[in-house]
């Protein structure tokens, strides 16, 4: 999601899914899906938001960025299947590109992925860097004429990571990089992407490889933005990620459905907006996924937008994680933490779709 508070851009299965293994019984986009390799089952789960977000850096968790704690993970884990995304901040993460990662951010991600593996629940890792990072105190985009940053820091990136999580039964899997954007050095993303890949496949070859396209992982503008995909798959575990908000703009940062009514958009936005992205991976027989997506709460209207957002990916295989769960950030419209100890209404959506 692109952040109204931040201007810099750097800065488990279902178990109904299991139960309708036979393929005569699955929907066409789950069908070919599988046809591809291994089972994808649809879930519906969360991004759990807080560490990679603030400014300061490196920061202070609990001040300055916040990590999921085990009652967090247990909430989730009632009300969903599937893995939970969780971003980091390449930055803390790892402070100068191609060197150690930092032991207490390594260990604050560390402590959700633990605490996921108690509930026999994962996480997916996520570089939530938008393609960019800072440098030296300077903003860099990954592959720039000016080399400050490279594929091969990235690469680098996932290689230590990769390597620190190979064998944690919390982790099942790797979001290069999310939301790629502002490349306007002539970088080529697929090649980008490629080599991060690679690097993972030197040290597991298991756990999922998510990977997200440019302008943002728009899936309205995925097949134009990304004509280099798809990407080389050795060990048949790339999932491709596409983003969909139901805004005027697509950002995910308004949340009245007056203003979604007043500049024409219907409820089937969701719907609409990744028709497209559904029938590139169905036409090439790749597993999908909507990574991030949420509507507004100030109209009961806005709940239908996501019904019929939710059965649609269904309907075509693309599990979904929501954007976001965090204990941090109060009554935010698209906060599915239970504020003042109301459940998020959202949540009976997701109880319908998944339990239909």
């Amino acid at each position: 999601m692109r952040s109204s508070l931040e201007i810099r851009p750097g800065s488990g299965l279902s178990r109904r899914g299991v139960l309708l293994g036979a393929a005569c019984l699955l929907p066409l986009g789950l069908r070919r899906a599988e046809a591809a390799g291994r089972p994808w089952p649809f879930f519906v789960n969360v991004n759990f938001q807080g560490l990679e977000g603030g400014s300061v850096l490196p920061g202070r968790e609990g001040t300055d960025y916040f990590a999921a704690g085990p009652a967090d993970l247990a909430y989730v884990a009632a009300r969903a299947d599937g893995p939970s995304r969780l971003p980091f901040k390449w930055e803390r993460l790892q402070p100068q590109p191609g060197g150690p990662l930092d032991p207490v951010y390594l260990a604050q991600i560390k402590s959700v992925a633990d605490a996921a593996a108690r509930l026999r629940r994962t996480v997916v890792l996520d570089c939530h860097n938008y393609m960019h990072r800072l440098v030296d105190g300077t903003d860099r985009a990954v592959d720039g004429r000016d080399g400050a940053l490279t594929r091969h820091h990235l690469a680098d990136l996932w290689t230590r990571v990769a390597s620190a999580f190979a064998r944690h039964p919390g982790v099942s899997g790797w979001d290069v990089m999310n939301e790629p954007q502002g490349l306007n050095d002539g970088q080529d993303l697929a090649a980008i992407m490629q080599a991060a890949i690679d690097a993972i496949d030197k040290v597991e070859t298991s756990k999922v490889v998510y990977v997200e396209g440019d302008g943002y992982s728009s899936a309205a503008k995925w097949v134009a933005a990304n004509p280099r995909y798809p990407l080389e798959d050795r060990h048949d575990r790339i999932v491709y990620s596409a983003h969909c908000y139901p805004d005027q703009d697509g950002s995910g940062t308004h949340f009245d459905y007056a203003a979604l009514a007043a500049h024409g958009i219907p409820d089937t936005v969701l719907v609409d907006r990744t028709r497209g992205f559904a029938q590139w991976c169905a036409e090439r027989r790749l597993r999908g996924h909507i990574g991030e997506t949420n509507v507004g709460i100030d109209d009961p209207r806005w709940l239908d937008v996501l019904r019929q957002g939710l059965t649609f990916w269904k309907a075509q295989g693309l599990p979904v994680n929501l954007w976001m769960y965090g204990a941090n950030f109060g009554p935010n419209p698209y906060n599915l933490f239970p504020v003042s100890g109301r459940e998020a209404p959202q949540w009976g959506v997701v109880k319908t779709v998944v339990g239909s």
